[in-house]
């Protein structure tokens, strides 16, 4: 998809076929543009701005996202039900994900917070794992001390 700068509003809904999403143009991913693509697995656009919600809803092969710099939000149940997502990168900004279920039903082990602090945003990912495993470690350091 070289060259494309937006993705429109359900472009993509239900392709059985599309494996890999790589745009380095892509800026805008309009509603479900990619909503039900049931063999998407990955997706690396380090240039879009903004993803809408629902953009890659129950997608549910879709194990690895990347996500550069620019990017500015990411709307409501965009990655909702995409239960083999476990690892996304993208930028810590403030306001950037404004939906506690941005990421329901999806197995997030790994997210990798592109510069800057660890601020409200990561409780917006809905990260049980990370959270029990932050839990245990703060409970033994404390037992340490």
């Amino acid at each position: 998809m070289r060259g494309v700068e937006v993705v429109e509003r359900c472009a993509f809904d239900g392709c059985k076929a599309l494996a890999i999403v790589e745009c380095g143009k892509l800026e805008r991913i309009e509603r479900s543009a990619f909503y039900g693509c049931e063999s998407l697995t990955s997706i690396n656009l380090p240039s879009a701005r903004i993803v809408e919600g629902g953009a890659f809803y129950d997608c549910h092969a879709l194990m690895n996202v990347v996500f550069g710099m620019e990017l500015e939000s990411i709307g409501e149940v965009a990655f909702r039900v995409c239960p083999s997502l476990v690892h996304i990168t993208i930028p810590l900004k403030d306001g950037m994900i404004t939906d506690d279920c941005t990421f329901a039903v999806c197995n997030l082990k790994h997210v990798d917070l592109v510069k800057g602090e660890l601020h409200e945003t990561i409780a917006a990912l809905l990260l049980e794992d990370w959270k029990i495993d932050m839990n245990e470690e703060i409970n033994s350091i404390n037992q340490i001390l």
